[in-house]
């Protein structure tokens, strides 16, 4: 957090170029998102979930997310190896809750 916090700090007043893009708003998001995944994960062991499931379960949903957020806003193309992985992770959250 404070690598952010000092990351912020040297672009924003930066004496050598004025920065086109402030980093404020992307490092409120990744703090959010990365407080969201923590509580959820407490959530999670709260409601009687398995340690070893699941935090599996959540990093396989979010890479499988990600892949999807790639497409939208970055314009990535999805290439028939990620198909496959999307494919081995839903067997695998299968063949993990079964």
């Amino acid at each position: 957090m404070s690598a952010w916090v000092l990351t912020f700090f040297l672009v924003e007043f930066s004496i050598a170029a004025e920065p086109k893009l402030t980093i404020l708003p992307i490092l409120l998001l990744s703090s959010v998102v990365i407080i969201g995944l923590e509580l959820g994960y407490i959530l999670a062991y709260r409601n009687g979930w398995a340690m070893k499931s699941a935090s599996v379960t959540a990093n396989i949903t979010l890479a499988v997310a990600l892949i999807f957020v790639a497409m939208i806003f970055y314009k990535k193309k999805i290439t028939a190896k990620q198909i496959a992985g999307i494919i081995l992770c839903g067997g695998g959250l299968v063949l993990i809750n079964i």
